[in-house]
Parts: structure tokens; sequence; C-alpha cells
């Protein structure tokens, strides 16, 4: 039982090691379509940002960075509503030069990693659309 366990503790820490924790997705191709109704504003895309972590009981091991797009942090609790949405304005921003991000949603999720008994992994995501 305890080789079962240490095994599945190693095959997590290499997944999370050499996994993006964090990512930021664009959907920009909207076919002349616009995603407000506000006349001054131009629509630039849909913007959703992810991140995740896997943690023992509610301490994290590996967290996806809220600052940099595809790089993990261990040991800091970096999957909050908060971090996600600072994720996704920074980038709206940086990228796109964005005045609004209107539609604002974040969503959180946490589950428990069945063949192990203590590590659940932690999701959250959030979404909205970029206008300029």
């Amino acid at each position: 039982m305890f080789k079962k366990i240490l095994f599945c503790t190693a095959l997590i820490a290499a997944i999370a090691m050499t996994s993006a924790c964090s990512s930021v997705r664009l959907g920009n191709d909207l076919n002349d379509v616009k995603l407000t109704t506000e006349a001054n504003y131009e629509t630039m895309g849909h913007i959703n940002v992810d991140i995740w972590g896997i943690y023992v009981f509610n301490f994290p091991i590996f967290s996806g960075s809220s600052r940099i797009e595809g790089e993990c942090r261990m040991f800091e609790d970096t999957v909050t509503p908060g971090n996600a949405v600072q994720l996704l304005t920074k980038y709206a921003k940086a990228r796109y030069k964005a005045q609004i991000v209107s539609d604002l949603q974040t969503e959180t999720s946490s589950t428990w990693i069945v063949p192990s008994a203590f590590f659940f992994y932690k999701s959250v995501q959030a979404s909205g659309n970029v206008l300029r």
C-alpha cells in the first residue's frame, strides 16, 4: 500500500512539474460579431484564464503562477478567483490595450484525487470579453 501511495505522489509531482499550471487563451475570430452593444468600444475577443494546483488537504504543493502564464509555483496558494482576474486583466491590458473586460465570470472547483488519500486538484477559471 505504501508503494502505491508513494508512486501516486511521484506521478502527481512529475505531471505538475512538466505541465503549465496556468494558461491564458483568447478567442478572437469573431466573424464580425460584436460582443457588446456599446457603440463606443471595439470588440477584441473573448479571453479565458485557467489556474490549477495540487493540494494536500488545503496546503498547496504545486499551483499556477498568477503573474506569468505557464509557470508553476511551489507552496503558494494562487488558485483563487482574485488571482485569476488579476492574470486576465493583466493579459488583456498588455496584449490588447483593453479598456474594459465585460461579462467577467469566475468558476472554482476542487476534486479529490481518488487513488491518493490526501491529494486534491483545485482549479479556478475566469473569462470575459475584451473591449477597446
